[in-house]
């Protein structure tokens, strides 16, 4: 949602009739500040090599293998940035074929290089209060 459901990357615009005060990190999905207020941030791990700097996440799920098998794993943890969008099956344009065929459980894509934030209300987006229902609050439309 632009932002607005994590208190660390909430910044209500100055338009914006809501000031980010009712933000609590209760639906703050965003692994960058998921629990940056209480110290409970997701794990990641940071590396610079020849001057780029690379962030890469810990997938934790019950089943490693069920990521990059072909099959989209929409519940869980699997069809997340740290599980790389389960593999990529989740997207048409990023699934390989694996132990399933690609699309026999349909497509959940969540993978921002490949979606598109496609909301009714843009002006939502970014103004200082969470949208949590509805496509506004993923890691598309921010």
């Amino acid at each position: 949602d632009g932002g607005d459901c994590c208190i660390a990357s909430c910044n209500a615009t100055t338009s914006s009739d809501f000031d980010c005060s009712e933000t609590d990190d209760s639906a703050c999905y965003d692994p960058m500040y998921s629990g940056a207020s209480t110290g409970a941030v997701t794990a990641s791990s940071t590396t610079t090599n020849a001057g780029a700097t690379t962030t890469s996440f810990v997938c934790s799920v019950d089943y490693p293998t069920y990521v990059g098998d072909g099959h989209c794993d929409s519940t869980g943890e699997y069809n997340t940035r740290s599980c790389g969008w389960d593999g990529g099956d989740c997207c048409e344009e990023s699934c390989l074929d694996g132990n399933y065929t690609c699309g026999s459980n349909e497509y959940d894509c969540q993978d921002p290089a490949y979606k598109v934030c496609s909301v009714e209300g843009s002006s939502y987006l970014g103004d200082g209060y969470c949208d949590s229902v509805g496509d506004y609050n993923t890691d598309v439309c921010g």
